[in-house]
């Protein structure tokens, strides 16, 4: 199964200008394929064959780990997606408000300790609120910016530990005729359960 933890990143001065210029170039890149898929017809694949030329002409690109770029392209496509499979919105342009995360989808980090390693940013400080559970395996990184500061969440793909069996547990069905029937086939009436209402009522009143 699939879970998410979220941590609070702790970046550095020269870190956070790398986070906030890889947000920029992202947010660059999915408008510049937004405007183009406007012009005229183009596929997911003939923008991604394109990145190679992108990067040359424009060697800001290169800041950005490639992963990166790739998922921006794959957000935009799943923007149309959306919209000729149903009710969304036409895709719109955005602002710098309205795009305040990336993704590494499946390369590019790995989390050791009490420091999340980034491809292109270095390696950042985490608030480690919980520890990731063991055996955990994590399938992608997401970093976001918010006004409290920097965070990243991490999916990962984790089989839970079934407890061990015992002979304690008891289920309970609550009936009309009968108040109560356990699984072990003990029954409480409707008469015992009033009984034992008032004998606890009696005895909260004397405490």
């Amino acid at each position: 199964m699939l879970k998410a933890y979220r941590y609070k990143l702790e970046p550095n001065q020269s870190q956070r200008y790398a986070l906030a210029r890889t947000l920029d170039i992202c947010r660059e890149l999915y408008t510049d394929g937004l405007f183009q898929r406007k012009l005229h017809p183009i596929s997911r694949y003939e923008q991604s064959a394109q990145l190679t030329q992108l990067k040359a002409e424009f060697p800001v690109y290169k800041n950005v780990y490639s992963q990166v770029l790739q998922h921006v392209l794959n957000r935009l496509d799943q923007a149309f997606r959306n919209f000729f499979r149903s009710d969304f919105g036409f895709p719109r342009f955005k602002g710098a408000k309205r795009y305040d995360s990336f993704t590494y989808p499946q390369t590019g980090f790995s989390l050791g300790g009490r420091r999340l390693s980034l491809a292109k940013i270095g390696n950042v400080k985490v608030r480690l609120s919980r520890p990731m559970p063991h055996g955990a395996v994590v399938k992608t990184c997401t970093i976001k910016r918010a006004v409290q500061g920097w965070f990243a969440t991490l999916v990962f793909e984790h089989q839970p530990v079934p407890l061990p069996a015992n002979d304690l547990a008891v289920g309970i069905d609550v009936g009309v005729s009968t108040f109560a029937k356990f699984s072990d086939g003990t029954t409480i009436q409707n008469h015992e359960s009033t009984r034992i209402r008032r004998r606890n009522c009696a005895e909260r009143s004397v405490v």
